[in-house]
């Protein structure tokens, strides 16, 4: 990859930050949020399958504000925090990348809200925190 190409990809990252930051700054629904977080990061990575959860810590439920998949939004709905790819992210606080699921991927016992069988080949999946709390997905 040229030096060029490398300057041009952090810049487009950092102009997506920018973007970011400012609509969380004056957010005030999630769904905007949601929204604003697909369309920038769809700008830098793949946001084919893109979704929101906010994790309660007192009632131990993460609420998915948004989810979208192929273009097509599904439902959004809640689960309690449990063992599956998702609660794992929130309950380590780290970021997974999974370049190769069939490979490295986790195993999966349930598919959440889509109609589309089998699992992405790849996905990056960070947590939301807030200082060191885990507030999302």
């Amino acid at each position: 990859m040229t030096t060029a190409t490398q300057t041009n990809r952090r810049q487009a990252r950092l102009a997506v930050m920018r973007v970011v930051q400012q609509a969380l700054a004056k957010a005030t629904e999630l769904e905007h949020v949601f929204r604003v977080l697909q369309a920038e990061l769809g700008r830098i990575i793949d946001t084919t399958g893109f979704i929101l959860g906010l994790y309660d810590d007192c009632s131990q439920m993460v609420e998915i504000v948004g989810n979208i998949e192929a273009g097509v939004e599904l439902a959004g709905g809640s689960f309690p925090l449990g063992d599956g790819f998702l609660s794992e992210v929130i309950r380590t606080r780290q970021p997974r990348h999974i370049r190769h699921w069939s490979v490295e991927g986790p195993r999966v016992q349930v598919q959440y809200a889509t109609d589309t069988p089998g699992l992405p080949e790849s996905t990056v999946t960070v947590p939301l925190l807030v200082g060191d709390r885990a507030i999302g997905v």
